[in-house]
């Protein structure tokens, strides 16, 4: 069984840093969803920056977190990247054709 998610802020000068580890999955959706809405509803932050490094697995569902998030970023006008990306999120992104919609650093 993966451990849990577990997400952890910083913000600084306007970016917010949302680094994740454990299972990225619906079983963590609720978690990262309350971080990133925390992040996009403070004024000062024009951005998430979300730090994939520690992730140790994903499923399917993390990847449509990642465009849920992305598009709503979109509507409001912040840009959001993707660090630290493991070759299993890379390969996920690659798969579904989905590096197009993200920033990956």
């Amino acid at each position: 069984m993966p451990d849990p998610l577990r997400v952890e802020v910083e913000r600084r000068s306007g970016l917010a840093v949302v680094r994740l580890a454990g299972h990225l999955g619906i079983d963590g959706h609720r978690a990262l969803q309350s971080a990133c809405d925390d992040c996009l509803a403070d004024p000062r932050v024009t951005g998430l920056r979300l730090d994939l490094c520690p992730i140790e697995s994903t499923d399917a569902t993390a990847l449509g977190l990642l465009l849920v998030l992305r598009e709503r970023c979109r509507r409001m006008n912040k840009a959001v990247t993707l660090t630290g990306c493991a070759s299993l999120t890379r390969h996920g992104l690659g798969t579904m054709d989905l590096q197009r919609h993200f920033t990956v650093l």
